[in-house]
């Protein structure tokens, strides 16, 4: 008689990760005098190959070789009459050797425009000594983008429209014309006699500026979404448009406007170059590339995201996709090698043990992502800036690679109160935004009361999975841990994610305590008058 052994069957073999190389490869990370400059736009000029920025200051950039950039003139800052912050600038543009400067003004820094003349530095022919032009300020009056053509200077103000100024023999800024039916007038790029203006909700404007006296709408598009920077290109304008992503509208026809093509995106477009076919967007969580041959149907080449060691201790850059001459590593950063094979990618739960993982430092506090919202091109070249410093990343448009994309919130995943013996489980989503199937292949957390299911998975182009956290808390006191995602992205081989419970303070699942705030009309909100309602407090900045 024969026995058959009973036999659990044989486990499935771990997936193993793919080789990738990154579509956008880190020239350089330009450090100058300051390493967080709060950058806001960048623009490249192709004539003699220089970048200009503005952020907390102004600053002129030699990018000839986007491997070894260097600064002609930086930490430039507008002297404003009665004003002692010295502040930088919002937006730029150029007429020759005259690069004109705003700032909307907030409650620290005032509403001007003004600029600098680049006049050679007489101790060194290799820099610049920028002269300060003199300023406008008019009540009432918030500057916003700005462009030159016909010897004019046109602004965007806003709901106070478009500007139209010219400068003077002495420097002086003399006000021509202004077209006042815009809604929340943010960019604009002038065409020959043609002003083309990001207009908030209210999509891309078209005006008639060959009387600039008299500025008169063409025609007009809906974006959705909030229309911000913009960029033209023959017949087409790309329109940053916030929630709405990238738009694409044709502009054939100056008076009947068409949208003909949209790319959604994780984050909110704030700007937007076009450089040789492609689309460049800064959109706040990262920078995004397109293939835009076929301007209705753009086409995702890859995204960097960048960055900040919050820890303090150490990182002092931010981070992007590492490679080439001129890279400047910088500490604090999450780790970026690509994933080659398990040999050369030892697991996450082994990497966890080390007493500094990744320099994931702070009570494993890892890096969080440094807002970009400058961007510029130049060919196969970007040019980045985000709130610390300036990028430039080679495009490589042909190559394939997977793209993980993580929700923003992976920086702080709050299981709020829990107690001893109960247990939470939160939800984190992992989408692969890039061109080829990511792989997953360890999951894991430093804490043991925090698990995570499944620790591998794969996920085709375009496609996404959801990981489940779960927090099994041994008392009510609060629990930290890093959830570790390795994958075989080429630029976030090891993503992270802080996890805390039972935190003290306000936080998810608390009450709020009673609050009363001063508003703006001068009355009074208490949150007692909210009680039993669904209230939304949103608590931002100004810079």
């Amino acid at each position: 008689m024969a026995l058959v052994a009973a036999c659990s069957p044989p486990a499935p073999p771990p997936i193993e990760p793919g080789a990738f190389e990154p579509p956008l490869v880190r020239l350089q990370q330009l450090v100058g005098a300051s390493d967080h400059l709060h950058v806001d736009e960048v623009r490249y000029r192709e004539s003699d190959a220089r970048l200009f920025h503005c952020s907390y200051t102004f600053g002129v950039i030699d990018a000839r070789d986007p491997e070894r950039m260097l600064y002609l003139a930086q930490n430039l800052r507008h002297k404003i009459p009665g004003d002692e912050r010295s502040p930088g600038c919002i937006h730029l543009a150029w007429d020759g050797d005259v690069v004109y400067t705003v700032h909307r003004g907030n409650v620290d820094n005032p509403a001007f425009l003004s600029g600098w003349v680049l006049e050679p530095d007489p101790a060194d022919p290799q820099k610049l000594t920028p002269v300060q032009l003199p300023v406008v300020q008019e009540p009432g009056v918030s500057y916003e983008g700005l462009d030159t053509a016909n010897g004019y200077i046109y602004v965007a103000q806003r709901q106070k429209g478009l500007a139209v100024y010219r400068r003077d023999v002495r420097n002086r800024f003399i006000r021509v014309g202004t077209f006042s039916d815009l809604n929340n007038a943010w960019g604009v790029r002038v065409r020959g006699t043609t002003a083309f203006v990001s207009d908030g909700l209210a999509g891309l404007a078209i005006v008639d500026v060959a009387d600039p006296k008299r500025p008169a709408l063409l025609g007009r598009a809906m974006t959705g979404g909030q229309a911000r920077g913009l960029v033209v290109d023959g017949h087409t304008a790309y329109v940053a448009a916030g929630s709405a992503g990238l738009v694409v509208v044709d502009i054939t026809s100056l008076t009947d406007p068409r949208v003909i093509g949209k790319a959604a995106m994780p984050g909110s477009a704030v700007r937007v170059d076009y450089s040789g076919g492609r689309v460049y967007v800064a959109a706040w969580n990262d920078a995004r590339v397109y293939d835009v041959t076929t301007p209705a149907s753009p086409r995702f080449i890859g995204a960097v995201r960048m960055t900040r060691d919050i820890s303090g201790q150490g990182g002092r850059g931010a981070r992007g996709a590492r490679g080439g001459r001129g890279t400047q590593a910088a500490q604090g950063e999450e780790g970026d090698q690509p994933a080659r094979g398990r040999q050369s990618a030892p697991r996450v739960s082994a990497a966890l043990r080390q007493p500094d993982a990744e320099g994931l430092l702070e009570d494993g506090r890892p890096p969080v992502t440094s807002r970009t919202l400058g961007v510029a091109a130049r060919g196969d070249v970007m040019f980045v800036g985000n709130w610390h410093v300036i990028y430039s990343y080679r495009v490589f448009p042909d190559r394939k690679a997977p793209g993980l994309l993580l929700p923003e919130e992976i920086n702080l995943v709050d299981f709020g109160p829990v107690a001893a013996g109960g247990s939470t489980t939160v939800p984190v989503r992992v989408t692969n935004q890039g061109t080829a199937p990511l792989t997953v292949f360890d999951a894991a957390t430093s804490n043991p009361h925090f698990t995570v299911t499944p620790a591998e998975a794969r996920i085709g182009p375009g496609e996404a999975t959801t990981l489940s956290v779960t927090y099994k808390a041994a008392s009510a006191e609060k629990e930290s841990g890093i959830l570790l995602i390795r994958s075989d992205d080429a630029d976030n081989a090891i993503r992270a994610g802080y996890l805390v419970a039972n935190q003290s303070g306000l936080g998810v699942g608390k009450p709020l305590p009673d609050t009363t705030v001063n508003l703006v009309d001068g009355g009074q909100w208490s949150s007692s008058e909210a009680k039993g309602k669904v209230t939304l407090l949103a608590y931002f900045a100004t810079f």
